[in-house]
């Protein structure tokens, strides 16, 4: 019996043996460059608040390296590559062109673009752009409802009179006026939302979905008109909104095709 008793003994020990936890899962860290001073109540400081929100949502920590010069973006892109984060993540069209060069010499580090895009990037290299043209067909349906039209736009560049066109195509048969000037401005801002556009392609991006672009607009509620515009919150606006998310208009980027 003592024999038979030892060995159930031992049995039963060996049966409530706890098994060793596995290692916790480390958050995924992340690195934003800006390519300037991040200042209260600016577009670009939303962008940092969305992506800092964005980075919470998925679990990952983030950190900010603030540009207050064009050498800046270089010499963060080279602390942050040291620093082999998950991704790292540039904000506006001012980081592309340090970013191009350090994806492609940096093939197995992640990268993603937000609000510009590299014209032949590397696989490691994801770009998350707006169709900020259509806010610009917007601008001129909602500026059409107030009557006849002025927008001041520089002349000779083959670019500015696309986007002057798709602003034009949204007013219809309003009468337009285009006076000479230093840059576009048609008296409405297009806001863009980052976080839209940040939650999806760097959730893709962690998932090992990389490369290519991923264009955000109207319909994945990206892209709006800021609410100070004549006739944003018209009724015309929000009819030409729908019908560009149901693809029944389709408003065609001035980079391409004029």
């Amino acid at each position: 019996m003592k024999l038979v008793f030892s060995l159930t003994v031992l049995l039963l020990l060996a049966g409530c043996t706890t098994a060793a936890p596995e290692p916790a899962t480390q958050p995924a860290q992340l690195v934003v460059i800006t390519a300037e001073p991040v200042v209260e109540g600016t577009a670009l400081a939303a962008s940092v608040d969305d992506a800092q929100a964005v980075a919470a949502d998925l679990g990952a920590k983030l950190e900010v390296l603030e540009s207050t010069s064009e050498s800046d973006v270089a010499a963060h892109l080279a602390v942050a590559i040291a620093e082999q984060p998950a991704v790292i993540i540039g904000l506006g069209d001012g980081v592309l062109s340090d970013f191009d060069p350090a994806a492609a010499s940096n093939l197995s580090q992640q990268f993603l673009l937000v609000g510009s895009e590299a014209p032949e990037p590397t696989s490691n290299l994801t770009a998350a752009s707006f169709r900020t043209w259509e806010g610009l067909y917007l601008a001129g349906v909602g500026a059409a409802t107030s009557g006849p039209v002025t927008i001041v736009a520089p002349t000779g560049d083959p670019y500015v009179d696309a986007q002057v066109r798709r602003f034009t195509e949204g007013a219809g048969d309003s009468d337009v006026t285009i006076t000479s000037g230093e840059r576009l401005d048609v008296a409405c801002d297009t806001i863009t939302h980052t976080d839209v556009a940040l939650r999806e392609s760097l959730a893709a991006v962690l998932a090992g979905d990389t490369g290519g672009v991923w264009s955000f607009g109207v319909a994945e509620h990206a892209v709006e008109l800021d609410p100070s515009c004549a006739g944003a919150r018209s009724p015309e606006v929000a009819h030409a909104s729908e019908q560009i998310a149901r693809g029944e208009i389709v408003v065609t980027d001035p980079l391409y095709v004029p």
